[in-house]
């Protein structure tokens, strides 16, 4: 996902605990993932609603997508950086996300 104009995005609440990650234009991020696209920017797609587009917020501050149990990073944490799914690692800065609403 690369950020064009501002977008904000938001969390839905499931009953199972689990969220979409919804963008302003209504659009989610799009959790379907093959080994092939590891730590490439993950696409903004019309919402699902299978495992493959749900995602967890952990305690360490990892979020982690349900159906791969891949996490979201941001390499560099620079301005307009892409979002990806990677290998999740609590160590790495990357990885760790802080909600606030």
């Amino acid at each position: 996902m690369r950020r064009r104009g501002p977008r904000r995005w938001a969390f839905t609440w499931n009953a199972d605990d689990t969220n979409l990650i919804v963008d302003s234009q209504g659009m989610c991020l799009d959790g379907r993932f093959r080994t092939a696209n590891l730590g490439l920017a993950m696409p903004v797609a019309k919402c699902g609603f299978k495992e493959v587009w749900r995602f967890a917020y952990r305690s360490l501050g990892l979020i982690m997508n349900v159906k791969n149990n891949k996490c979201l990073s941001v390499p560099g944490a620079v301005s307009n950086a892409a979002v990806s799914l990677v290998t999740c690692d609590d160590t790495r800065q990357a990885q760790l996300w802080m909600l606030s609403h």
